[in-house]
């Protein structure tokens, strides 16, 4: 069971994940279940939710035609500033002409069978760098007018954005773990097969995620190898003392780290046979490939002691392999 990071987080998630009969009001903030009519007021960052802006009117005169955000800010619960999720024209000072803010899409969409409402599209941008604690939200004023000119606000009932808090796995949605001094952490993959693992330097959390779903630009390229991916959202791990990554395999299976533009450095050697698998030390939750075979390119060259077979190997596939030193780690 996940729970949010404070009592009123919890509070809210209760309600908001409780679909009920409500009636649809301005400022009402959804995502879709059946029909839209989902209500919350805490959201997540890259989410996109509707904010309703009024009934569906019988005149097509009456259509909302444009929307604009203005004085709408989401405070980093870290740094005091505004992170601009909401977009850069968010946070703009209000303007009687309805124009100049943060132009939001309209839709119509059916909130129960036969029922439809107008909504402001708000799209959340993701955060490179989230808060543990989250986004405080001033949902500020949406500016709409309608085809017949006339204008109207509408204030999002959007209290905060966030992360639902994590027992001791990942998912592929960020969650956050948090933690106090000393404490041990381990948090496992979504799959079971590999986590990672430190020491808590102080009391703190991590926003962490992870996909497990093949990445079909490097499947291709590969057809004949057997691929396991550990995508992680590349999350900071240096609120721990000596952070490192296990990740469950075979003695002859070998290892990459996907970097740029699906560049594949070779980890292979970071390959323990006590723990039976890969142990990395790492300071951020990359982008990891487990491969049965060696994976290479043309423009790769390997060490005197790799001495692998390369007959079955495809050196005209697309993407390039660094080469690691397996005694130093180093790259050339």
């Amino acid at each position: 069971m996940k729970r949010w990071m404070t009592l009123a987080g919890s509070m809210t998630l209760a309600v908001s994940l409780t679909v009920t009969s409500f009636a649809m009001t301005r400022g009402t903030v959804v995502v879709r279940d059946e029909y839209y009519d989902d209500e919350i007021t805490v959201a997540q960052p890259g989410q996109t939710v509707y904010v309703g802006i009024c009934s569906d009117p019988s005149s097509s005169r009456d259509d909302p035609e444009k929307a604009y955000l203005f004085e709408a800010e989401t405070i980093n619960s870290d740094t005091g500033e505004d992170d601009e999720l909401f977009g850069s024209r968010a946070n703009k000072s209000y303007s009687e002409k309805g124009t100049g803010g943060q132009q939001l899409d309209i839709v119509r969409r059916e909130i129960s069978d036969g029922e439809y409402y107008y909504f402001a599209v708000l799209e959340i941008e993701e955060a490179d760098d989230p808060p543990a604690d989250g986004y405080d939200v001033f949902p500020g004023i949406i500016r709409v007018t309608r085809e017949n000119g006339d204008i109207f606000d509408v204030t999002p009932k959007l209290e905060r954005i966030g992360f639902e808090e994590g027992d001791d796995a990942l998912e592929e949605d960020p969650l956050s773990f948090s933690f106090d001094k000393d404490d041990d952490v381990e948090i496992e993959f979504p799959d079971g097969d590999g986590y990672f693992y430190g020491t808590a330097k102080k009391d703190g959390a991590i926003v962490a995620g992870m996909s497990t779903d093949d990445d079909s630009s490097i499947t291709r390229r590969y057809p004949n190898a057997s691929l396991r991916f550990y995508y992680g959202n590349g999350a900071s791990l240096t609120a721990l003392r000596s952070p490192k990554i296990y990740i469950e395999a075979d003695e002859d299976d070998y290892l990459y780290e996907v970097t740029g533009s699906n560049t594949l450095t070779n980890r292979t050697s970071s390959y323990d046979e006590d723990e039976g698998g890969f142990v990395l030390s790492s300071n951020t939750l990359g982008k990891y490939i487990v491969s049965d075979t060696r994976l290479t390119a043309g423009s790769a060259s390997y060490d005197e002691d790799d001495d692998d077979d390369d007959d079955d190997v495809d050196y005209n596939q697309p993407a390039y392999v660094v080469p690691v030193n397996p005694s130093t780690g180093a790259q050339p």
